[in-house]
């Protein structure tokens, strides 16, 4: 939803909930079945404004109770049969609403009166009352409603952030580091993606219990599929829950009733999680983990956030001076994306840290089990390149001929699907085989046309419509009651190839009805499994080009799923043949009915690391995929985008789990001279010279930065103050250069080499300004006297005698350098 539509949709609520019509409100108009009560819009149609979804709806304080509701009287709370509510408020209906309606109304007129921090004490749950405030507000209250976000977002904007700080006093904090120009719901949008929402919070939760708790893994693994059953069988939204009271009121009522055999939290499946009462301990391990959360400021707390933050930053730019480490840190970056697990197990060992890299960069496109891929921007880089584009090839006969190829781009968005896909096949249970059945099941591999040419995209589309897998060899010649012999005859009649027949018999003979048939996408994927319940037919009507067919079911159909997730070997290009079945993955096809692990859902993260990003023209090399690359224009956004393609004319969406790393030479191009389209759809993260690290890391730090009694770090500081005056920060001199150094002979080599090169590229050769930089001992000014211009009357002669009065620099010889004198 656009931002004008939220503005639109706030001012509809306060049309339609104004404060003169809560001061008449009665118990049917705030709470009702019908949808068009209070508490329906400030948690419903106001969703997009903000969330506070999750738990039940005692957050409300009083609720209608729906006509099959099993709710019943509990510790603090009480029902008529028709209300339900908290008995703090009231023992009977009409008191426990008009306390609850008489603390609205006080919300509603506090917060636009900015007195906020009275809110703080009114007693209603933290996520309703502030949502409501929000929608009453002046846009003085952030749009993020529970106290854990809040304190991730304080943690993200680097603002103070300690135990007594009340949600009024984060939200002035928040609020007053909006940029006066930036739209509200921009910014919040913004501050939620970045720092707000919970990642990955079954891991986080399962890392603490093992980290904090110190419990074994056999009993961490209990707590979480207990909750994850809690979760998928009965629909109680743990994760997304943001009130701790309502995580209490589930823990005593799993406490008093989890044992009860067919009772509310009975699980056939695995009886013993409620037996056993893991439900409740799960539950008041996860209570105890959002407290330490909340309340810790550690620095392991902060690290973790940071991690986090990373994860949720789709597009970024590392950007800095040369030498300053950009792409050495988008090692870092892309594990933190795709194994934040083992980077943090690692990140003080460099060289495992490499080792992890190079085992997930992707090499050859051919396979699939790579998630990080490589490409450098450059001049002659273009959407052929990055995206997809005809290429000339040549054949066995020396002859050349084009072919459409795909880019860097759409290969890693076409593994990122895949993944998604193949995730999404284990959730749905399309393949929940017992072992029996994958035991006796017979597969053959089968293509369905050239799945590289969109032309052959009408074969496939029509069998999965009409329910049949083709052939398109033996033209338009019936083989029905045919035998295999017969047919090889046939064939031979008929000049066809020796594949042909053997074809046609795998075709019509081979595959038995109950068989089941692979249909590749390429090579590398499949995109359909289908059980043949039909004998051959010949139809020479169909509106494709092939004639024999046979009926099946889709066991799945236009999916993406890697070959490696379901077989070992890859497929060929062979049009039908038989699959070795001691080749297949059981665990593909086998589901023993128990639960998966949230680990085992988990969908692959990928990256595209685009070094020198700036050094092509990013425009034409994304062309009309820049759009698509925001997040809510990703497969499954807000705003889904899709477009066709202009060689191979395929539709073309970028899966969510794709991030992109680039680095950016800023003495190459100023970040304000990019491309504004590039620089809207980035998040920028500098990278700029640390002398301190020549102290401790590389050769320098053996010798702690100190070479001859000359100290690095300082010889670099200054270097780097005096080029931020002759020109900026962005043309400094990175820590790198330096790291290399351990002596005075491979100082002078590094000044040889690349500091002295890179101050000729930063003046142009003006060497008196490198002068300033270096000083006399490195830059000498040529004071040659016996110095005449060739004669020629043409110029002008008080032109030529300044010209013969300019100075000219040259650098002095190494053994005359005095680092020192710097």
């Amino acid at each position: 939803m656009d931002n004008q539509k939220l503005y639109d949709l706030k001012n509809a609520f306060l049309e339609e909930w104004p404060i003169e019509r809560l001061e008449t409100m009665s118990i049917e108009e705030y709470t009702n079945l019908d949808k068009t009560s209070f508490c329906y819009w400030v948690e419903q149609k106001t969703e997009s404004l903000g969330g506070i979804r999750g738990g039940s709806s005692y957050k409300f304080g009083i609720y209608r109770m729906a006509e099959t509701s099993k709710t019943e009287p509990a510790q603090n709370r009480t029902n008529n049969g028709e209300y339900a509510w908290h008995t703090k408020y009231g023992s009977t209906q009409k008191e426990a609403f008009g306390s609850i309606k008489e603390m609205i109304i006080k919300i509603a007129k506090l917060c636009q009166g900015k007195e906020l921090n009275v809110i703080d004490n009114i007693d209603l749950g933290d996520s309703y009352k502030w949502k409501i405030a929000f929608l009453y507000s002046d846009f003085n209250v952030i749009n993020i409603f529970n106290k854990f976000s809040l304190n991730r977002v304080l943690m993200g904007l680097k603002l103070e952030n300690n135990d007594s700080q009340t949600i009024s006093e984060i939200n002035k904090l928040i609020v007053k580091q909006k940029p006066e120009n930036e739209d509200f719901f921009s910014y919040s949008a913004m501050l939620w993606e970045a720092y707000g929402k919970q990642h990955d919070t079954a891991k986080l939760f399962k890392k603490w219990l093992i980290e904090k708790q110190n419990i074994k893994s056999g009993k961490v693994t209990s707590y979480i599929r207990a909750i994850n059953i809690l979760i998928n069988h009965f629909n109680i939204a743990v994760y997304d829950e943001n009130d701790i009271d309502e995580l209490h009121f589930l823990y005593e009522d799993l406490k008093e009733k989890q044992k009860d055999v067919n009772g509310k939290y009975y699980y056939k499946k695995s009886p013993s999680y409620g037996e056993s009462g893991f439900y409740s301990a799960a539950i008041k391990s996860y209570i105890d983990y959002l407290n330490d959360q909340t309340n810790s400021t550690s620095t392991t707390m902060e690290n973790t956030e940071a991690s986090s933050v990373n994860l949720q930053v789709l597009n970024k730019i590392l950007f800095g001076p040369p030498g300053t480490g950009k792409t050495y840190n988008t090692i870092n970056e892309s594990l933190l994306i795709v194994d934040q697990e083992f980077y943090n197990d690692n990140k003080d060992n460099r060289a495992a840290l490499n080792k992890r890299f190079k085992d997930l960069l992707i090499k050859n496109w051919d396979k699939t089990d790579g998630q990080i891929a490589f490409c450098t921007f450059h001049q002659s880089f273009s959407y052929e390149d990055f995206v997809e584009g005809i290429k000339p090839k040549v054949n066995d006969n020396k002859e050349v001929y084009y072919e459409i190829e795909d880019g860097v781009f759409k290969n890693i968005c076409q593994l990122a699907s895949s993944s998604i896909s193949a995730v999404k096949m284990k959730k749905e249970g399309k393949l929940s085989w017992d072992e029996e059945t994958f035991n006796q099941a017979s597969f053959y591999k089968l293509s369905l046309g050239d799945s590289t040419k969109s032309e052959d995209k009408t074969i496939y589309d029509y069998c999965v419509e009409n329910n049949v897998i083709a052939l398109g060899y033996g033209d338009n010649n019936d083989f029905s009651s045919l035998s295999e012999g017969q047919i090889t005859e046939k064939c031979e009649d008929l000049k066809f190839d020796s594949n042909v027949a053997q074809s046609l018999n795998y075709f019509i003979h081979y595959i038995k009805k109950n068989n089941y048939v692979i249909i590749g996408n390429g090579n590398k994927f499949v995109r359909a499994i289908a059980k043949v319940v039909g004998d051959y037919e010949y139809d020479s009507t169909t509106p494709i080009a092939y004639n024999h067919f046979r009926k099946v079911e889709w066991i799945f159909k236009d999916e993406n799923i890697p070959i490696e997730e379901l077989y070992n070997r890859g497929l060929s290009q062979q049009t039908i043949y038989k699959i070795d079945e001691h080749g297949l993955k059981k665990d593909f096809f086998v589901n023993h009915g128990q639960l998966l692990e949230p680990e085992s859902k988990k969908v692959k993260d990928y990256v595209l690391i685009i070094d020198e990003i700036n050094r092509g023209n990013v425009s034409s090399i994304f062309g009309e995929l820049i759009t698509l690359i925001e997040k809510d224009k990703r497969a499954g956004g807000k705003e889904e985008l899709e477009v066709t393609l202009p060689y191979s004319k395929e539709p073309f969406k970028v899966p969510h789990n794709v991030y992109i790393v680039g680095t950016m030479n800023t003495a190459d191009r100023s970040i304000e001279a990019l491309d504004t389209a590039l620089r809207r759809r980035f998040a920028f993260d500098e990278i700029p010279p640390k002398p301190e690290l020549i102290l401790t890391e590389g050769s320098s730090g053996k010798v702690n930065g100190i070479v001859d009694g000359i100290n690095l770090k300082d010889l670099l500081d200054k270097i780097n103050i005096r080029i931020e005056k002759l020109i900026d920060k962005d043309h400094k001199i990175g820590h790198s250069y330096f790291l290399k150094v351990n002596d005075l002979p491979t100082l002078k080599a590094c000044f040889k080499n690349e500091v002295i090169p890179l101050l000729e590229e930063y003046f142009f050769g003006d060497y008196g300004k490198i002068g300033l930089v270096l000083g006399d001992s490195f830059i000498t000014k040529d004071d040659t006297e016996a110095f005449e211009f060739a004669k020629f009357e043409g110029y002008d002669t008080d032109v030529s005698s300044d010209l013969k009065e300019r100075s000219v620099y040259k650098i002095r010889p190494s053994k005359e350098w005095d680092f020192n004198a710097i």
